[in-house]
């Protein structure tokens, strides 16, 4: 060591560094020194050193076995050992840890179709990003909302047989209503095929109504409830002016009576009925004595004890007395009828002499269909 004395040395590093160069002054390379392979050899084993290889430490060929199963590298495994565990889970990687392809995966999941949508108001079905907007599923828009609370423009081309459901202010002359006014439609839940709509005139007091037919899909006509306006205009109007009267004389109800002559044919009235007073010995009695649909008549046969049989009897007029005086309606034609004295005291209906049962006046009031 050149005689140095190490002892002079008090810093432990110190002493290790001269060491480190003093022995690479010594034993260096075989250019500097002349050794020979031997000798090389001998002075690495001389130092203990005889298993490092004389090669750089990234050119350095380690040798390993791989593991038999994944166990994770710990502190202070040989090298040997560690790339022996490194190996092994490369080893186990599949094909698809390397090409990241879904082919090369195994037990791959099943994937389903996709999932194609539509919305109630569209006729075919759609896959990917689908967009449904308020129109696909059948949906009012913002401004639709605010329309079936709102009005329709006359001049749009609206038609009340596609509102379901909802109020709206309609015009006649644009939106195939009765009126104008308000307009309110009431569905059901089977999908809007039974339909109620309803109309009130803004300006008026009329009312419509109609339905939807959802069996044929098909709309009723529109129908107008009837007021008491309306009631009392048709009765003043129309009622009072299907009324008519035929005023009997006493000739034509006594004993020897003719037939009566009706304004119009039977056919055309819906009823008739007599109005009168009948006497009964001196006492007389008001009222309706009776009448007959000219359009459902029975005609029947009855026996008498004087004349046979009267026939064509189609009303009886009943005084209800003390010995329930009658007068009996036949069918002449359907513009004629006769009635009849008749007797019931003894239920076999007898035509009568007592000139006391007239009918004075007596009056037959029709009404017309």
């Amino acid at each position: 060591m050149s005689g140095k004395n190490f002892m002079s040395y008090g810093d432990a590093d110190t002493i290790l560094t001269e060491f480190s160069n003093d022995i690479k002054s010594r034993v260096s390379t075989k250019a500097n020194q002349g050794l020979t392979s031997q000798q090389i050899a001998n002075a690495k084993a001389n130092i203990d050193i005889e298993k490092v290889p004389n090669v750089a430490t990234n050119d350095q060929t380690p040798t390993f076995l791989e593991e038999s199963s994944r166990v994770n590298i710990n502190s202070g495994d040989k090298l040997s050992l560690i790339f022996g565990k490194i190996k092994k889970f490369f080893s186990d990687l599949k094909t698809v840890a390397f090409t990241g392809s879904y082919n090369d995966l195994s037990n791959k999941p099943t994937i389903p179709a996709a999932v194609a949508v539509k919305g109630n108001a569209e006729s075919t079905y759609r896959t990917g990003n689908v967009n449904l907007t308020p129109a696909n599923i059948g949906a009012c828009t913002s401004n639709e909302a605010l329309k079936m609370k709102g009005w329709w423009s006359s001049s749009s081309s609206n038609n009340a047989d596609n509102l379901n459901n909802g109020s709206v202010f309609a015009y006649a002359a644009s939106h195939n209503t009765p009126t104008t006014g308000p307009l309110f439609a009431f569905a059901s839940e089977d999908g809007n095929k039974y339909v109620a709509q309803m109309q009130f005139q803004y300006n008026g007091d009329a009312v419509y109504h109609r339905v939807k037919n959802g069996d044929s899909n098909t709309w009723r006509s529109w129908q107008a409830f009837k007021s008491q306006a309306d009631v009392d205009s048709a009765y003043s109007s129309g009622y009072q002016q299907r009324i008519e009267t035929v005023t009997l004389s006493n000739g034509q109800t006594g004993k020897s009576a003719t037939n009566v002559g009706l304004p119009r044919s039977m056919t055309q009235y819906s009823y008739i009925f007599v109005y009168g007073r009948m006497y009964l010995g001196t006492t007389g009695y008001y009222g309706v004595m009776g009448g007959f649909d000219p359009n459902n008549l029975t005609k029947i046969s009855l026996s008498t004890s004087s004349s046979g049989t009267l026939t064509n009897c189609i009303a009886f007029l009943r005084l209800m007395g003390t010995n329930a005086y009658m007068r009996v309606v036949r069918y002449i034609s359907d513009t004629q009828i006769y009635i009849s004295n008749a007797y019931d005291s003894t239920q076999n209906y007898k035509i009568t002499t007592n000139s006391e049962q007239y009918l004075v006046p007596m009056t037959l009031v029709m009404v017309r269909k």
